[in-house]
Formats: structure tokens, sequence, C-alpha cells
């Protein structure tokens, strides 16, 4: 639960309320008041009479405290008014110690952080109220509660633009001001680590000095914070091991998702000390990325361009969302508005599980993991089907060259949290996703598995390529994470194949995916799925040709609203340049979106499916907004 984000909603509430009814406020107050003193004093009173008492047992005492309770709570609850004046002048008392204590904090602030002017908005507003409050109870009621109003609304809107503000961020620095230069020694940082809600360690964790705020020398580098749990705390002490001159303190810290950062401390003192050491500051070192400056293009990519993520597997569903021949035909082949088949249409497969498929939670385990398998293979569905499609699109065409389907099948991601995995390979070994070994050993029975059962099949018309990294962000936190994760795309390649990759929007990793081994990656925009404009979309073009990705086309749904979100892909798409690139297709599995499009009657949801084709073969031309 996100708590910062709670206070905010409460604060903006609360501001509300008092700014639109001001005059009702205090009565309210006081009548809250009121019931607090109530309720205990009834409590109280149904404990004494309502006790069974033993015999022998001397008679309790009775409640007097309760009963006058009970009583000033009905007071308050019923004379609202008389107490309201009474209330202003504890609440005025109130406001201005909170209002000094506040400018007074900024003021110590300002010895180790800028604090600009802004800050001491609110404080003041509070002081204000306060002073009207103590001085005009009962003339300027409205007038405070008005002014309280309105401090609650600032500090609620600006709590949420900084809220905003830290989140995938690339990076962040703090600075500290010592007012005079001073002797450091150390620092301490304060972390936490939540990886369910995407709070991770920071990543390139630097601290520099500096006498003059301009030059600075890099005293201490971490390159990645490790963590042992997927929630934790971390409490790092580091000492320099010399004394340092210096008035200013820069941590420096690259973010993924979140970053939560829970004390900052600088050790030394504010006299300057004899030994001292002048800093040396160090030349600025230009970051080294892998930019490559293109999209993913076909001919870097085995010659795909269009691959349908075609979910299969789905255990609350009576056919398990399991893909027939007759559902794969409109996928494989173009068909026309007048239903004849023209052309070629997505030329790679992607089989992967549903999202209801349980492979996030503890009792996920090695039946889960065969059951996935099983209906991959179901004789007749799934592999199966789509060979016969293509078989069945290429006799229609009349194609006799070599062409096959492109496949690709999914690699599960075991989490640490399924300790009783159970004996997956059938040796009696039980595996714990805890351990780094049992984990390597689950993937390896997967990858082979799936391998071996595509073999046997000997198919004609479709061959296998590679494999997907399901999981779709990198803990990169995770001590066992990169060499799990590496170990697996070296295992992978030593078979002759590929891995590739499809994280969400900016997610962990998504600009380091090359370090763990991953061949190929395509970005999700998540437009699909959220209101508002199109500034993911464009976000998403520019970040995926950077890095020489591709971007995922999303459609969510079959209504009006998913239909015009997905029209903003394939526009953004033509106006970025990403129309003609290697693309990876989201829709829902069994079989999906572009199935319903295909085969509705609906001008706007059939327009999907035609338009992805004319978009396929870069002459998609989007209407003008």
């Amino acid at each position: 639960m996100n708590y910062s984000l709670i206070r905010i909603l409460f604060a903006l509430v609360i501001g509300l309320v008092l700014v639109i009814w001001p005059n009702a406020a205090a009565s309210y107050i006081v009548i809250t008041v009121g019931v607090a003193f109530l309720i205990p004093g009834v409590i109280s009173l149904f404990g004494y009479f309502g006790r069974k008492r033993p015999e022998g047992e001397a008679a309790p005492r009775f409640p007097i405290e309760g009963i006058g309770s009970l009583l000033f709570g009905l007071w308050l609850i019923v004379m609202p008014e008389f107490f309201a004046d009474v209330l202003m002048f504890l609440l005025g008392f109130i406001l201005i110690m909170g209002g000094v204590q506040q400018i007074a904090s900024l003021s110590m602030a300002r010895r180790w952080m800028p604090v600009p002017g802004a800050f001491y908005l609110i404080p003041s507003l509070i002081l204000i109220a306060g002073i009207i409050a103590l001085f005009n109870p009962t003339g300027a009621r409205n007038t405070a509660f008005i002014i309280i109003g309105i401090s609650s609304l600032v500090y609620s809107l600006s709590e949420l633009i900084n809220w905003f503000k830290f989140a995938r961020g690339l990076s962040r620095d703090v600075i500290f001001d010592l007012q005079h230069t001073s002797t450091v020694t150390g620092f301490r940082v304060v972390l936490m680590h939540k990886a369910e809600g995407g709070v991770y360690y920071p990543s390139d964790f630097t601290v520099s000095l500096s006498e003059d705020g301009k030059s600075w020398e890099k005293v201490f580098v971490k390159k990645q914070f490790l963590a042992r749990d997927p929630d934790e705390i971390l409490d790092y002490k580091k000492e320099f091991g010399e004394k340092l001159a210096a008035r200013f303190v820069r941590f420096s810290f690259e973010l993924d998702v979140w970053v939560f950062i829970g004390q900052l401390e600088v050790y030394g003192t504010k006299v300057l000390q004899r030994a001292a050491r002048t800093l040396k500051p160090t030349r600025p070192r230009r970051k080294k990325e892998h930019i490559v400056g293109k999209y993913l293009m076909p001919a870097d990519f085995m010659d795909i361009r269009e691959l349908l993520l075609a979910y299969n597997c789905h255990p609350g569903r009576k056919d398990q969302g399991r893909w027939t021949v007759e559902q794969f035909l409109p996928y494989v082949g173009y068909y026309d508005r007048e239903g004849k088949l023209r052309d070629y249409f997505f030329d790679a497969f992607l089989f992967l599980p549903f999202a209801a498929f349980p492979m996030r939670v503890p009792e996920c385990n090695a039946d889960l993991w065969r059951m996935y398998v099983d209906n991959t293979f179901a004789t007749g569905y799934n592999t199966d089907a789509l060979d016969f499609a293509f078989g069945e699109t290429k006799r229609r065409l009349g194609d006799t060259s070599g062409r096959r389907a492109k496949g690709f099948l999914s690699i599960l991601y075991p989490f640490k949290i399924q300790t009783q995995f159970g004996d997956l390979c059938g040796d009696g070994d039980f595996l714990s996703m805890a351990k780094l070994k049992d984990r390597k050993k689950a993937i390896k029975w997967l990858i082979d598995t799936q391998l071996a059962l595509f073999k046997s099949r000997n198919y004609q018309y479709s061959e296998l390529c590679g494999f997907y990294w399901f999981e779709e962000s990198i803990l990169i936190s995770d001590r066992d994470e990169k060499e799990m994760l590496s170990w697996t795309t070296d295992y992978v390649r030593s078979l002759g194949y590929k891995t590739i990759w499809i994280p969400y929007y900016r997610a962990s990793g998504y600009n380091k995916w090359w370090e763990y081994g991953i061949d190929f990656a395509c970005m999700q925009p998540n437009h699909s799925f959220r209101e508002g404009g199109d500034a993911l979309l464009y976000s998403t073009a520019e970040i995926t040709k950077k890095y020489g990705m591709c971007v995922e086309m999303e459609i969510g749904g079959t209504n009006a609203e998913y239909v015009r979100r997905y029209n903003d892909y394939l526009r953004v798409g033509a106006e970025t340049g990403f129309m003609d690139s290697v693309h990876m297709y989201y829709q829902g599995g069994g079989p999906g979106e572009f199935y319903e499009a295909f085969k509705s009657a609906d001008k706007a949801l059939n327009d999907v499916y035609h338009n992805t084709y004319l978009f396929t073969k870069n002459r998609y031309e989007p209407e003008a907004k």
C-alpha cells in the first residue's frame, strides 16, 4: 500500500471540505471530538453492566470516568457552537506553534540543502491562520478554515507532483550544503527494497564532495546495492578512511522504477581540521551507453517482421485457451473484406501462458509447469495447429518456396517464494526456488523439455527460432538475477537459439537488457491500458530507437475506446517511423482481438484487422485527427 498517496488524497479531501464548507467545519470538528469521548464511555458502561461476576469475587469499581466521558461527549455533540470559540483558541495556538516550527525546520534545512522560497508558502499560511484564529476566533472563523483548507490543498498538490517526479527517472542528485568548508569522514544511507511494488535499490550510487559546488571529487562509487530478500531495509554506513575538506556533499544515483530513501547522513565535523585533505576534482567521464540509434529491423531479427503473442494456456477455461487450426488461419494469412486469402500476414508466433496462469504465487509448482508444457504441445492444438494452418495457407497461395512459420517458446520465471516447488525432473530432487541452483535446474528442464517436444513433432511448415524470457522486468538488485538470466541466455545460445524479451514501459533493466545476454528486446508502451494522451507512444518510439528495440503493438479489448487507442499505435508508428521496423503484437488470447476484428460486422472493429495488415506492409495512412 502506498501510504504517501493515501496521505495526499486525505489532505486533498480535507482541503476541499474546509474551503467549500468553512462555516460548518468548527461544529463538525467539535462533534467529532464529542464522538471520540462518547464511544469509550459507552464501552466502559457496557463492560461494567454486561460482565458476569463469579461467586465470591469482589464487585468491580463503578466506571465514574466512563460516565464523565459519556456526558462530556454528549455535551459536545448537543452544543457544538458553545465550544466552537474555545476550539478556535486552541486551534489557533496549535497552528501558530506548527507554522513557527515548520519555518524553523526549513531554516535549519538550508544548512545542508538549498530550500526554494516556495517551500515557505504553506508554513506561512498556517501561521497566518493561527494568528487570525487566536485573536478573532468568532469573526474570522471562516477565514481561518479557508486558509487551512488552501494550505492543505497546496500541500496535497505539491506532494502529488513530487510523488510522480521521483518515479521512473534516470538519475537523481541530493546535495547537502554544510554552509562552510568542513571535515567530512563518511556517510549513511537507509534504503527500502520491495520488489513487488517496483521499489529497488539504486544503481550507480555515487558520493562526491566539493568546496565550491562546481568541481567535484568522487569519493565513493557503488555500481549496485544487492538485496538478499524481495522485501528488506538496508542500513548502509561507510567511512572514507581519511578526512576530507568539503562544503558540499552530493549523493547521485540512478533509479529503474522507484527508489525509497529513508535516511541520508553525512559524518564529520563542522570544524575544518588540519588533517583534512584538499579535494582533487575527478575528471568527468562521459557515460558509456549502448546507443544504437535505430529500430530493430527484420534483417537483424532473423527476417522476422511481425510477431504475434499467442496466449495459449488458461487453467480456468474449458478449452484451456488452446488455439485451433481455424483460429490460426486469419493470422497466418491475410483475408480481404470479401473473405478471400490474398497474402501472408504474421510471420512469427510466440506461445505463452495467459495472465491467469498462476506463475507468480507461492503455490506455483512443478505440476503447473508440466501443465503449461502439456497444454502448449496438446495434440492438434497450438504448435500443431500453427504448423497445419501455415501449410494450408501455403497450399492456397500456391507457394512452393521453403517459407516457414517462425516460432518462439516461453521460459517461465521461477520466483524465490516458491520454496515447495516439488520434483520437476522426476529424479527425486524436490526443488526450492529460493536456491539459485534449483532455479537453473528448473529453467534447463523447461527449455530442454519444450525443445525435445518441438523436435519430436517433425513439423514441415514451422521452425523454432528461440525462447522468450517471460518476466517483464529484470530485478537488477537481486544478487541472483544477473547470474540466473545470463546463464539462461548463454544456455539458449549454446543450443543455437535466440532469447527475446518484452519489458513493460521503462521496466527495470529496460536500458541495459543486452548486459544479461538477451538478443532482442521489444518495449510495451502500455498506452492501450491507460487513459490520457498518446505521450507514452512517442516516448516509447524514442526509447526503442535509442536502444535498438522495437515497439509492441497493443490492443486490450474490442470496444470503441480500445479500438481508438489501438489506432493511436498505428498513427504514431506511421509518424515516427517504427511502422517500418519489427513489431510484436499483444492481444487477448484464444483467439484474441484481431480474430474478433476479422469476424466482426462492425466496420470500426473490422478495420483493425485490415489496417493492421496495411501497417505490416508500410501502406497504412492514418486519418487526419
